[in-house]
């Protein structure tokens, strides 16, 4: 049973392979608990563990995602309703981070620019800042998790 928050790299590790796995139209079934140190606001967007009732009611595709466009980057994201927002991000050094921290990516190899576009993704909740490791969040959408034309 894994913890999400207890060991730094063992978590970003996990939730990157929960996002993966989201883009890829994937719903692991997994059992698992979330430390307080880690806020479910920034992680109810990825695949509930199934011993987790909150996280389980509040999950549902397509809470936070990107869509990647010919030198940009759209994301979505909806995961706290009262501050939804849409962003298109197309300045080379945010669009660098954004996608370089795709891989859980150790702070200390960043330079100084990459570090000021680091703090505006994680001041807007696209970036995970967990101890001395960065992660992106919104997971790729691909194709849209139901038919857009169902009854």
């Amino acid at each position: 049973m894994i913890v999400l928050g207890q060991e730094p790299a063992a978590t970003v590790r996990y939730l990157a392979t929960l996002r993966d796995g989201l883009s890829a139209g994937k719903l692991p079934v997994w059992e698992g608990g979330l430390s307080p140190v880690l806020d479910l606001d920034l992680v109810c967007h990825l695949p509930p563990p199934t011993n987790h009732p909150e996280w389980t009611a509040r999950f549902r595709p397509g809470l936070c995602y990107y869509r990647h466009g010919p030198g940009f980057v759209e994301v979505k994201d909806t995961r706290t309703p009262a501050t939804a927002a849409r962003f298109v991000i197309d300045d080379p050094d945010l669009l660098s981070c954004f996608l370089r921290c795709l891989n859980p990516t150790p702070i200390a190899g960043l330079g100084p620019a990459d570090t000021e576009a680091v703090e505006a993704l994680v001041d807007e909740r696209l970036v995970l800042r967990f101890d001395d490791t960065l992660l992106t969040l919104p997971h790729r959408m691909t194709r849209w998790p139901i038919p857009a034309m169902a009854s």
